[in-house]
């Protein structure tokens, strides 16, 4: 036993003598190094500067410096200032590739790109070989060798659709990986006194794929400037910019049963704007929700206190949104509506809805409430006067007198309505009729049973 423990000490004190001796010569290597690094990444690349040093037990790399350039040789996809690293030279002898122990990154310059379709990616790094793309998942799977990664002052551009561009500076990142067990840390104007984000992930799995990913995830943002972000609404484009967000956010991911979420977010101002120019906020909105999110497309939102802003708040009362992304519908359900409150949001901006239905909407000013609802609306412009729906129980409903019908108050009963016709079935002990034009006063009904249709035409 001694015997074995001796022999270790002499192999390991051999092992130590050679790194102390060879690594400090990597510089003249440099060349080799950086033909490894292109025939791995298959990308063309330019180190500056590169030295080696021995610190504790292991061999410690620094890359100064490194670049990826366009076969243009004008842009840089990706610029790194200095990057140190650590091999794990046991791991790595035995696996046959490169496995790193700790890696610093210092001042790495990036930018992400929107497609078409809303997703997004990398920006395209230029590949020595251009029928070959560069596999951004195999590079991530090498990432996630790394014991310790951390990422100091970057630079993050994200370049969206429209052709806009947002930049996050001052960004910092830390990732472990520890047996299957990773920790993502990422912060950005950490010690700024206005403005920082910070977020905290944490499980098992891969953060790519959530359905493969078991943990939980903690957000906060302070006065953070959140990009806008661009959609369509009824064949309108949508530019929704929220400005400054404070507030935090947790979320659980639990593999196939999807991800939750609590958040207490809130912004001073929400703008959004058209392609006709028009613009409308709404200010101080608070938005206390819980979200479930599962992997079949279907998004869950509910809150019991929900307010959209303080001019119409609180409009519902126990409301729960369900957004179907692969069917593009969004239904909304509520134990109770304030029917004043729901039309003034509604046509507080032209675009939510066809003009004819707004107008008679506005026409008839409804108060009361609706008890049970449930409102279907499709995002698809073909499918909205077809689909779109709602359903409720009234609560001591009036109208105003529209187009020769009378007006009419303490109407209680079930209504569906479509976005250009509908019905109500009545049964009401407080009913009255009013015809301003003809009578001074209401006409009372003791009794009111059945069913009032009308169409928009």
């Amino acid at each position: 036993m001694l015997a074995l423990a001796a022999l270790l000490l002499i192999l390991l004190g051999l092992y130590v003598s050679l790194g102390r001796y060879y690594v400090p010569m990597i510089q003249g290597s440099r060349s080799d190094i950086v033909q490894y690094i292109e025939k791995k990444t298959g990308i063309d690349i330019d180190v500056t500067g590169i030295k080696g040093e021995w610190r504790r037990f292991y061999p410690f790399i620094t890359l100064d410096q490194l670049v990826v350039r366009a076969p243009d040789k004008k842009t840089t996809p990706l610029y790194f200032t200095q990057i140190k690293f650590a091999p794990d030279v046991l791991r790595s002898l035995l696996n046959r590739n490169l496995i790193v122990r700790e890696m610093q990154v210092y001042g790495l310059k990036v930018r992400f790109e929107q497609l078409d379709d809303g997703s997004w990616q990398l920006r395209k790094l230029p590949t020595r070989d251009s029928k070959v793309p560069f596999n951004i998942d195999r590079f991530v799977n090498w990432v996630y060798q790394i014991g310790v990664l951390a990422v100091d002052d970057a630079e993050i551009e994200l370049a969206f659709a429209d052709g806009s561009i947002h930049e996050f500076k001052h960004v910092a990142v830390n990732l472990e990986n520890r047996l299957g067990f990773r920790r993502l840390t990422i912060e950005i104007d950490p010690h700024a006194k206005t403005s920082s984000l910070t977020l905290i992930a944490e499980g098992h799995g891969d953060f790519r794929s959530p359905i493969k990913f078991e943990g939980n995830a903690w957000l906060k943002l302070r006065r953070f400037a959140v990009p806008q972000l661009q959609g369509t609404l009824r064949a309108q484009s949508i530019k929704l910019n929220a400005g400054e967000m404070s507030g935090e956010t947790w979320l659980e991911f639990s593999g196939v049963n999807g991800i939750s979420a609590i958040t207490t977010l809130s912004a001073p101002l929400i703008r959004w704007h058209y392609d006709d120019n028009s613009e409308y906020q709404i200010e101080q909105v608070e938005l206390p929700l819980r979200a479930q999110y599962h992997y079949d497309g279907k998004l869950q939102v509910y809150s019991p206190q929900l307010q959209p802003g303080s001019a119409i708040a609180p409009l519902w009362r126990n409301a729960i949104l369900l957004w179907d992304t692969r069917k593009k519908n969004i239904t909304l359900r509520s134990q109770a509506v304030d029917t004043k409150a729901i039309v003034a949001a509604l046509a507080f901006d032209p675009h939510l809805l066809p003009e004819k239905l707004r107008t008679t909407l506005l026409d008839l000013s409804p108060e009361g409430q609706l008890q049970n609802l449930e409102l279907a609306v499709p995002l698809d412009r073909d499918s909205w006067i077809q689909q779109a729906r709602l359903r409720a129980n009234l609560a001591d409903v009036s109208t105003r007198p529209w187009h020769g019908a009378p007006g009419v108050s303490g109407v209680a009963g079930f209504i569906e309505a479509h976005a250009m016709d509908g019905y109500i079935d009545l049964a009401s002990d407080k009913f009255a009729l009013n015809f301003p034009n003809l009578f001074p006063a209401p006409i009372a009904v003791t009794k009111a049973l059945g069913r009032v249709g009308w169409q928009i035409t």
